[in-house]
């Protein structure tokens, strides 16, 4: 594993375990989402699609975040993807809706490969 992606994993673990997510968990405690901490989450993210980490993230549309990934968040493993995509879900959901759902494409060929859900956690294809 490279540095790059080594660096991002212990940023992205980090960040989630002091935001209490639970990764892959089928339950989420109720969410922080004061403006601050909402702050921090799109600084976060601006951070991972500057680095080309990520790729564009569509706003929630009938419950679905749309999040564009690259080649170098599909080389992470599984904990660092879902702490990742754990980031963007509670940025755009508060853990409410089991239907709420981020759908992950491939930045190269928009192909789906992978979704976060409340209720699922991580599964990709």
């Amino acid at each position: 594993m490279n540095r790059f992606i080594l660096l991002m994993c212990l940023m992205t673990a980090a960040w989630t375990v002091n935001n209490s997510a639970y990764v892959g968990a089928t339950q989420t405690p109720k969410q922080d989402k004061s403006p601050a901490t909402q702050a921090k989450r799109l600084d976060f993210i601006k951070r991972l699609q500057a680095s080309k980490f990520i790729g564009d993230v569509q706003p929630p549309r009938n419950g679905i975040v749309r999040a564009f990934v690259t080649p170098s968040f599909m080389a992470g493993d599984y904990k660092d993807k879902a702490n990742v995509v754990s980031v963007i879900y509670l940025y755009y959901f508060d853990g409410t809706k089991s239907t709420d759902l981020v759908i992950l494409l491939d930045s190269k060929s928009g192909n789906e490969v992978g979704t976060y859900g409340l209720t699922r956690g991580l599964k990709m294809k």
